[in-house]
């Protein structure tokens, strides 16, 4: 077994087991739900729910309980009623506490490189719940889908954050702004965004807290194969907007140069990258 799977998974089973010994605070019933012994206790039913697949829910069951006697086998009904007594704070308390266990070590040139996207996560079919029933836009039968925003360090391989709305309300920029809040070394960390997360709003919390953004966005009028990319920079970042640009063919080492020379080392600039190698610098 890899010796870093192996590391982590360990890890991973500690913090359940820290998390079973605080249940009452993550249940609906503290004192009541799973106090007695059935077929499926806490520690079943957190670890049936991490590692269901895209199957169905008797297939998954099955997978994870096969090897018990038949007679030991818990029915479908049964894991419903267990899984209706956890409440979603469970699932938040498990990932923070595992994640930041996990080695932090590798850098890029000495900063922690975090990368911001999201994606639809589609759920059982509600036609009443508007806030996450998406319509189709086509005359069929729309779908119910939650949005999963998620904060990815990319040198250590591990998410570091995650916020998971309702997609009809789900707002990208506020999700990142509240990610921002709980990053602890923001002198050292860069973060890196997909279109929709950049607003006025996000650069407002990127210099407040003293971080680096590069946002990838798209140019008005759209043309095939475009891009536009903000950097919010603060401090003296000339090294590593060097680094991250190595590779470009055109560089405006005078408006690098400039960084610090702007009232309180704070700056934003803009470049249009364009697939065909043209590199032009936009203040």
């Amino acid at each position: 077994m890899n010796s870093t799977f192996a590391s982590s998974y360990e890890l991973l089973l500690s913090a359940i087991s820290e998390l079973e010994l605080q249940k009452d605070s993550f249940v609906l019933r503290p004192g009541v739900d799973f106090s007695r012994k059935r077929k499926i206790s806490f520690r079943d039913m957190i670890l049936s729910l991490l590692t269901m697949q895209g199957g169905s829910l008797s297939t998954t069951s099955h997978d994870f309980f096969q090897h018990r006697l038949p007679a030991d086998i818990p029915s479908l009904s049964a894991l419903h009623q267990q899984r209706a007594k956890l409440l979603p704070d469970a699932m938040r308390y498990l990932f923070y506490h595992f994640t930041q266990r996990l080695p932090t070590v590798q850098t890029y040139d000495g900063f922690q490189l975090l990368a911001c996207d999201g994606s639809d996560l589609n759920i059982s079919y509600d036609p009443d719940d508007w806030e996450s029933c998406k319509p189709s836009g086509n005359g069929k039968r729309g779908s119910n889908q939650l949005h999963l925003h998620a904060l990815y360090d990319l040198c250590n391989k591990k998410y570091t954050d995650i916020r998971i709305e309702k997609t009809m309300v789900s707002n990208e920029s506020r999700a990142l702004g509240q990610m921002l809040e709980n990053i602890k070394s923001p002198a050292k960390t860069i973060i890196l965004d997909d279109r929709g997360y950049e607003t006025y709003h996000v650069f407002a919390h990127i210099m407040a807290k003293g971080l680096a953004l590069l946002s990838a966005q798209r140019i008005f009028p759209a043309k095939a194969g475009s891009r536009m990319v903000s950097g919010c920079l603060t401090g003296n970042w000339t090294k590593t907007w060097n680094s991250l640009l190595h590779g470009v063919r055109y560089i405006r080492k005078e408006i690098l140069s400039g960084i610090k020379k702007f009232p309180h080392g704070r700056y934003l600039i803009s470049w249009i990258w364009k697939k065909t190698g043209n590199r032009q610098f936009v203040l």
